[in-house]
């Protein structure tokens, strides 16, 4: 699934691909009452069975989101399509694979498209709130379209209480690297001899295509908006001062121009500024106004303790 959302399901449950709730209420003695409908022993058996985890906490507080997050906010049908063929054309090679896939692993189509409901009334509820600037969505825009290849020189901040075996600081080091650099000194060269990141720094500090999911947003700002062949200046990070050189930029495949599909793009971009802070207020409120009922005593206490949720 696309990481976007499989970051929202790691924020909220800790697990992936959690089915909505059994409605039909079919049987069973009531667990949960809400404004949205109830949860009964048997839903919550079924639920556990599903999705072969024994974290009862974490499956029934699930269920109850599930139910008031579709009470609360409607997806089309046409979204969740749209939203799986996206899932099948970025991670299979074909509709025959993908079938394949969902055979092998015996999975339930219908219960793919509820979970995929299910992320996309997340996606409602935790961005509703969130606002976004022209230039963040034209960033987002950029990490959306290209890839971008490049390459890095770190100079870490001085440790505090240390010094270096040279006796120099970041700050002389950097401006040695910086001197040698507009210079026209070969970078993978200097990279060798100067930098602190050890996982490229044999490699002339070359990073291979960067994903700005794994990147500090400083270093992903500042990576994406150069050209080919272009060098940046000093970009700080919590890790120190790092000098990017890009060394090649392509338009991913069928990029459509922005103002084609500018509000998935700010969609994309609200979900980056989205924080477990943001998530769990909104959870908080869905279940304040669900007036939620709990009837069994082993589960009383399910809402009242810390809500925030460890990352899977």
């Amino acid at each position: 699934m696309k990481k976007k959302l499989m970051l929202i399901f790691a924020l909220t449950a800790g697990i992936l691909l959690l089915a909505g709730c059994n409605n039909d209420n079919s049987g069973g003695k009531t667990l949960i009452e809400t404004e949205s409908g109830t949860i009964t022993t048997e839903d919550f058996y079924n639920q556990m069975k599903r999705i072969y985890s024994t974290d009862t906490e974490t499956i029934l507080k699930d269920m109850v989101y599930r139910q008031v997050l579709a009470d609360k906010y409607e997806v089309s049908e046409e979204a969740v399509e749209k939203e799986l063929q996206k899932f099948i054309d970025e991670n299979f090679g074909s509709q025959e694979e993908y079938e394949k896939y969902i055979k092998d692993y015996n999975i339930n189509e219908e219960s793919l498209k509820e979970d995929i409901e299910y992320m996309l009334l997340q996606e409602i509820a935790f961005t509703k709130n969130i606002d976004v600037t022209d230039e963040e969505v034209e960033l987002e825009y950029l990490f959306q379209t290209k890839n971008v290849s490049a390459s890095h020189i770190l100079i870490a901040y001085d440790q505090e209480g240390s010094e270096s075996e040279d006796g120099k600081t970041a700050e002389e080091k950097l401006t040695e690297v910086m001197e040698k650099l507009n210079a026209g000194k070969d970078f993978a060269e200097v990279a060798k001899e100067y930098s602190e990141d050890p996982g490229s720094a044999e490699n002339g500090g070359d990073l291979g295509v960067l994903d700005p999911n794994q990147l500090v947003p400083e270093f992903s700002k500042a990576a994406f908006q150069l050209k080919e062949g272009e060098m940046s200046e000093p970009v700080e990070s919590d890790y120190g001062y790092h000098i990017i050189l890009v060394t090649k930029v392509e338009d991913k495949e069928n990029t459509k121009p922005l103002d084609e599909i500018r509000e998935d793009i700010e969609l994309e971009a609200k979900i980056r500024k989205m924080d477990q802070d943001t998530i769990q207020k909104e959870l908080n409120e869905l279940i304040k106004d669900a007036d939620v009922k709990i009837k069994d005593k082993d589960f009383k206490d399910l809402f009242e303790k810390d809500n925030t949720n460890q990352l899977g």
